[in-house]
């Protein structure tokens, strides 16, 4: 994988080039293997943290995972546009306001054992910018080669403290033009329903545990007009969340089924 610059980055994609990249600092990492009208992104699938906040966190390794969305990259690996942040949500959530997107505190916890200096935010709100940056880049860039541009926003979620049965995938949908859009969300739940995972009965709903409100699909629909974004959390089925182990044949399973839900309901079935 290359080594790019933001600048660099964004260049590329205005000529339309076919690459793979991750910046200098690791923040996130994109790949372009064919410019088609979808693009797929993992938000908190990063763990990293810098080390100089990694001295100032007063959570553990452990606590942050949590709350990530561990694996949700490896669920779009696959595909062939994906824009994946390598960095925790603790350092900054590309879900949240540029005003919002540093904790200081989260889910009941106090993060830091000192509020962050201005310049340890800059550090990391300039990571956070150029994240918009690319992403507007490229969803600008197939607007302009497409009639409508499908944006896959992928999460997961912590579902043993919720006192009642959740769904396998939750989409929401009250960020975008509902209305407009009924047809692909009917379409994109009914692709999501036929999915079948190992030892587990698929439950789907639309707006049940989240809304779809968050800041990266509220942004992305409020500037680009022929975009629709699916904001879908997936439960973490795929893993313990009260231990941190991984079930990598739940993983395998999702990767596989999600790339033909989701590239279905572009080119539908004849």
């Amino acid at each position: 994988m290359q080594v790019l610059e933001i600048k660099t980055i964004i260049n590329k994609i205005n000529q339309k080039e076919i690459f793979e990249a991750q910046t200098p600092d690791l923040a996130l990492s994109i790949k372009i293997s064919d410019y088609v009208p979808f693009i797929f992104t993992a938000l908190h699938s990063g763990h990293n943290l810098r080390k100089d906040l990694v001295e100032k966190c007063l959570l553990n390794d452990y606590e942050r995972w949590y709350e990530e969305d561990p694996k949700t990259d490896e669920f779009i690996s696959l595909l062939p546009v994906t824009l994946i942040s390598n960095d925790s949500r603790y350092e900054y959530d590309l879900n949240r306001s540029e005003k919002e997107a540093i904790y200081e505190t989260a889910w009941g916890k106090i993060v830091w054992k000192a509020p962050l200096d201005e310049e340890e935010r800059e550090l990391s709100l300039a990571k956070y910018r150029n994240f918009y940056k690319v992403a507007e880049a490229l969803i600008r860039m197939i607007e302009s080669m497409f009639s409508r541009v499908f944006v896959f926003d992928i999460h997961s979620y912590n579902y043993k403290r919720i006192q009642r049965e959740t769904p396998v995938f939750n989409l929401g949908t009250k960020g975008v033009d509902e209305k407009r859009y009924k047809k692909e969300i009917d379409t994109f739940i009914n692709h999501l329903e036929k999915i079948q995972l190992p030892g587990i009965q698929t439950a789907v709903k639309k707006n049940d545990v989240f809304q779809g409100r968050g800041h990266f699909a509220l942004h992305i629909s409020k500037h680009f007009r022929s975009t629709l974004v699916f904001p879908l959390e997936i439960k973490k089925v795929y893993c313990d969340e009260m231990t941190g182990e991984v079930f990598e044949k739940m993983v395998t399973a999702l990767k596989d089924k999600l790339e033909n839900a989701m590239v279905t309901l572009i080119e539908p079935e004849n």
